[in-house]
């Protein structure tokens, strides 16, 4: 019997009452590396781990002995060379004779404790998995009312924005009343036609303007102006410079006395940011006569019915508003009947798709000169130059405000 438990492929061993073992077989020598009777002996708890001891003396023995079987004990037992096995026992007590016998099988179990090791790992990496998403959650919840709050205030501030947005409109309703205004009755011998647009579409106005009004002796201004910048900005400075040309005009100044002190006014008390360009222009019903003064503006054009040609009426001083003592001359044109004055912002002339390549004065001169089955007529005329302008820019559209002014001397036939 002997032999075959020492060959066993299971480590097994007997040991004594007093934990004496008895005998230890190959397989149980060859797993903690002893040979003979190296065991036989020695106490069974010297083979354990210190941890495993304790247990022994207090548990394991005792409970052995009290209930004569074990199964699937966890130990650690050392080798000679101190290395750790884990280790199951299996173990029972037999009484033979009067005397107590012990026997026990050990199975190594390292692959069982690598695996509990694996999954202790695989906890902890669930558990740290399972933190993280926690705390992953947290910070998206956290970033979720984040946003909420953005969202909140963008609201916030978009309802600020269209609350200033409506205001602006408002404002720009009135301005466009003050800087656009109505032709009130006709001017005797004329037929007028205008066109305006702002840069901004949405502030309605901008830093171009025209106006006609009745002066003293049934003389009328025609006036067309161009102010840096674009928007309710540029509107308001227009006010400015409009209302005192007015009040120069309406005391009886003549053009160029007028924008001479304008002029002055303006650039000695600084009341622009920027400078303007100013065409002002008198007109005589009684003798078709135009005297005006043009500050840097864009040429006027008149469109001569008898020969088709087009005159410039080039500028007769700088820019309004630089420079306080500039010099301003006036100069008179005569108009016949059927003739076609156009004064106009250089909305018009910039039209293109680069600078390099714009519409420029020659080209509203061209659409100007164009000629129409049709009668012609101050509002044809405004059409047509606009309508060609449009088409020349194509695809960039007109980039400045735009401000036109076309004025028609009627015929006897238009009279009659």
């Amino acid at each position: 019997m002997n032999d075959l438990l020492n060959d066993a492929p299971c480590a097994f061993l007997t040991f004594s009452s007093e934990s004496l073992i008895e005998f230890a077989n190959a397989a149980l020598l060859s797993l903690l590396g002893y040979a003979g009777d190296e065991l036989r002996g020695r106490r069974l708890d010297s083979l354990l781990s210190p941890g495993g001891r304790v247990f022994y003396q207090t548990h394991l023995y005792p409970l052995l002995h009290m209930q004569g079987r074990l199964d699937e004990i966890s130990l650690s037992l050392m080798t000679k060379g101190g290395e750790e096995i884990p280790v199951l026992l299996y173990a029972q007590r037999t009484e033979k004779e009067g005397v107590d016998f012990y026997s026990g099988v050990l199975a190594p179990m390292r692959q069982r404790r690598r695996f509990e090791e694996e999954l202790i790992l695989a906890r902890r990496a669930a558990e740290e998995a399972a933190e993280g998403q926690r705390a992953a959650n947290a910070a998206l919840e956290e970033a979720r009312r984040a946003l909420e709050a953005q969202h909140a205030e963008l609201q916030t501030l978009n309802a600020v924005i269209e609350a200033r947005s409506e205001r602006e409109r408002n404002i720009a309703e009135r301005l466009q009343d003050a800087l656009r205004p109505a032709l009130h009755g006709p001017v005797p011998g004329l037929d007028l036609a205008y066109y305006y647009q702002p840069a901004l579409e949405e502030a309605g106005v901008g830093g171009d303007f025209f106006d006609v009004f009745p002066l003293d002796s049934g003389r009328y201004a025609l006036v067309v102006g161009d102010l840096a910048g674009k928007g309710l900005d540029a509107a308001a400075q227009t006010a400015t410079v409009r209302h005192m040309l007015r009040a120069l005009l309406y005391i009886g100044e003549e053009p160029a006395s007028a924008i001479v002190k304008l002029n002055d006014m303006l650039a000695g008390n600084a009341l622009l940011t920027g400078f303007a360009t100013l065409f002002v222009g008198v007109y005589d019903p009684q003798h078709f006569a135009v005297t005006y003064v043009s500050c840097g503006q864009e040429p006027g054009l008149l469109l001569r019915a008898d020969t088709g040609g087009v005159e410039s009426l080039m500028p007769t001083g700088p820019v309004l508003g630089a420079f306080a003592g500039s010099v301003f001359q006036q100069r008179c044109v005569l108009l016949e009947p059927e003739d076609v004055l156009c004064l106009f912002t250089d909305g018009l002339t910039e039209a293109g798709l680069e600078r390099s390549n714009m519409l420029g004065v020659e080209g509203i001169a061209d659409l100007l000169r164009e000629e129409t089955p049709e009668a012609q007529t101050a509002a044809s005329v405004a059409r047509r130059l606009i309508d060609g302008t449009e088409m020349f820019a194509t695809a960039a559209g007109i980039r400045d405000d735009v401000c036109l002014l076309v004025v028609r001397v009627q015929s006897k036939t238009d009279s009659d």
